[in-house]
Parts: C-alpha cells; structure tokens; sequence
C-alpha cells in the first residue's frame, strides 16, 4: 500500500502528464527551491525527494514552454477608494463579461481551479508557434491576469498553511478534459504590447468604464464581425513582399468600419493587425512605429464609414422565424428590398471585408458545449 502523500501523489501525476513541477510554501508560494521554478522537474526520484523534506510544500506549475500552458487569473475582489471610502466590487462574472468584450467573443471551456482567494485560474493551451510563447502580461481588465512564460501557479490540491485548498472546478478538471486552445483574438491581445492593447498612449490596465465596451450588436453580427476580422489578418498574414503596407491599411479601414458599427472592440482589431503585421514581416522591415501610424490612420478612416449590418441581422432574424415555422419577420419582410442585390451592392460585395463566408458564418452554429463559466458559477461559489 502506498504511503505516498497526497500532494506527492498530485505532483507524480503532473508529471506524467508533462507538467514540471518545484514545491513552494504554504505560507508564502515562494519557492522552496533555490532556482524557483527553473528547478521544476518531471523526474519522478526529484519529486520524492523533495515531498519528503517539505511533505507540505504546494506545488508550483511553471507556465509556459515547460508545461504547454498559460492561465488567466481572475481575482474577484472589492476595491475600496482611500479618499472617499467607495467601495467597487469586482465579481467574477464581471471579469469574464469585461474579459469577452475585449476579445469580442466568449472564453472557450477549458481547465480551470478554484483558488483560495476565491478566484479562478483558467488554463489554455500555448499557441502552436512555441518560440512566442504567452508570458506575464497586464493587458486584460484590472484583476485578470496573464501567467504565462517566466511565471507559474499553484496547482491543486495544494494547502495555504491556513487550511485553505487549491481544487480544480467540478468538471473542468484535467481528468475531465484537455486544455483547450486560446482564441485568436486573445492570443493577439496578449502578444500585443500594452500600449497597442489599451490604445495608444495608454500604458495601463484595460479601463472598466461603459465606453469601453463593444455595444450589443447582436449574435449574427458578432458572428459576421469575427469572421470578417479572422479572414482580413489571416489574408495580411500571408501577404508577399511589395504591397504589404497598402494590405494593412486596407484591413485597418475594412476593420474601422465594423469598430465605428459596434461590432468589433477597436484595441483587439489593433493587436490583431499588429500581429500580422509581424507574421507577414513588415513589423520586422519598417518598424512597430510605422506599422501602427498605418493601423491608426485606417482604423480613422474606416471610423469615418460605419459599416450597415442591418442586413445581417435582418437575415438572420429570418432564419430564425422560418426555424420557428413564422415565416419572414417583419423585420425581415421590411427589409426586403434592402436585401435585393443591386448592381451597386453587387460591386461594393466584391471590396466587403470577409464577403460571403462571412455571411454564411453568421448563421446559427451546430450545438456545442457551453462557454467557460455559463453554467458552474452558482454551484461553484462558496
């Protein structure tokens, strides 16, 4: 029968899985190690030494290239103004929701643990292109943080020295499922530098002020905008030498013109550009500096012209009445003309930013899982 503890048992097991791992105290999280989590190993002998010196030591979870992942940290929390005493609360649906709105889409389910705290560490898996692997970073909301390269958390079923566990969230486990892969969107987010993240100029944390959010543009038209941006950098992403610049305007203004209707949030079209800017290798010929006067001077172009996506939402209002068994809406019916193609529209198609896969992705998606945290909130509190 094995005497082995459980928090050794844990560790044993991650490393199986490929998870280095270094022991830290349970009263700091600092590591008891010399080299921190530099130290972190998959050697099984390592582990066995090291859980019986310090057989409460929490287990450290390097982040990154060792272990293939990056957390979001949310850390739910009341803020208390030293001035005027005004208490602002952070809860963890509104993170998420802040969070959602900056990518312009929904988390992805994907591991998660509970912290102490009352947080949450959420795992995805590090982009396929490893040698720009996540890192630490502070370009989410304020109270979201990014763990990732250089940094590392505590793992489950790790105990503070006040009793408090560590604990992997009831069906987001990693015996329930894998990592699950990062939306671009975030992933562009990330690899951006604050100063693109938050807007130029603005060095800081992601604001929480109304203005800062994308207004509700509807699920069809958020559809349509994603796919439209997903298609317009995947095509500056492989962009050959000689129009490189003129590509990233035209994306810029394409991409302008669904911030200005509501149905993209303007920094992660930034840091999308940016990035492929860097994929297609201009960010490396003329510079960050002349790579985001173009991305600007689109985007205020693009803001000059919002783009109608009345269309959109009229035609998926229709499908959803036909699926209903009503017939065209009203909305639908009125709108008729306006989706008449014309021979001015049919040209203006031929320049529309994501064209006609990017209607088609606007129709209703096949069932699939729930995003991250739509339905585990209320049973996994307290």
């Amino acid at each position: 029968m094995s005497t082995d503890s459980p928090l050794l048992v844990a560790a044993l097991r991650y490393a199986t899985w490929g998870w280095p791992v270094f022991p830290c105290s349970p009263a700091t999280k600092a590591p008891l190690v010399k080299s921190g989590l530099k130290a972190a190993s998959l050697d099984a002998a390592q582990l066995r030494r090291w859980w019986r010196q310090w057989p409460d030591a929490m287990i450290g979870l390097p982040l990154g290239g060792e272990s293939g992942l990056f957390a979001l940290d949310f850390d739910p929390r009341e803020d208390v103004d030293a001035i005027t005493g005004e208490i602002s609360s952070f809860t963890y649906a509104d993170l998420k929701a802040e969070t959602e709105a900056m990518i312009g889409g929904p988390l992805p389910t994907t591991i998660a643990s509970r912290t102490p705290s009352g947080g949450y560490h959420i795992f995805y898996a590090q982009p396929a292109d490893a040698a720009d692997a996540i890192r630490n970073r502070g370009n989410l909301p304020a109270h979201v943080d990014v763990r990732g390269q250089g940094g590392y958390v505590i793992a489950p079923p790790s105990v503070r020295a006040d009793g408090v566990a560590y604990r992997w969230v009831a069906g987001l486990s990693p015996d329930d499922l894998a990592p699950t892969a990062a939306p671009d969107a975030l992933v562009h987010l990330l690899r951006a530098s604050k100063a693109t993240a938050a807007g130029k100029g603005d060095t800081g944390k992601a604001s929480r002020t109304a203005g800062d959010r994308v207004p509700d543009a509807g699920e069809a038209v958020r559809k349509y905008a994603l796919a439209a941006m997903d298609m317009e950098l995947t095509a500056l992403s492989r962009c050959g030498q000689g129009g490189r610049n003129s590509a990233l305007n035209v994306a810029a203004v394409k991409l302008g013109g669904l911030v200005a209707a509501g149905a993209l949030r303007e920094t992660v079209v930034r840091a999308g550009l940016l990035e492929s800017a860097r994929d297609c290798g201009l960010l490396a010929d003329d510079g960050e500096g002349a790579c985001l006067a173009t991305i600007e001077s689109g985007i205020r172009k693009g803001r000059e012209s919002p783009r109608d996506l009345g269309d959109i939402e009229r035609q998926a209002a229709d499908r959803a009445a036909r699926r209903e068994g009503y017939g065209p809406s009203r909305a639908a019916r009125a709108g008729r003309a306006a989706l008449a193609p014309t021979a001015s529209s049919r040209a203006a198609a031929g320049d529309d930013a994501g064209g006609d896969a990017a209607v088609a992705a606007a129709s209703p998606a096949p069932p699939h899982p729930p995003a991250f945290g739509e339905d585990f909130l209320t049973s996994h509190q307290g």
